[in-house]
């Protein structure tokens, strides 16, 4: 994982998708959208739309 998290708050969700090795963390928090981690993929309902296709 590379990236920074700027709400700190948000830590406890990012450690969890790490922990259970999430491939995919859906969301519309734009400080999990901007915050450049690699691993999982953050992906709004619409990138993840785009990513399939839909």
């Amino acid at each position: 994982m590379l990236g920074e998290v700027r709400d700190k708050k948000d830590i406890p969700v990012l450690s969890d998708a790490i922990f259970n090795q999430v491939d995919i963390l859906l969301t519309g928090d734009k400080d999990f959208l901007e915050s450049d981690i690699k691993h999982p993929l953050i992906y709004s309902p619409s990138m993840l739309a785009d990513f399939f296709g839909i």
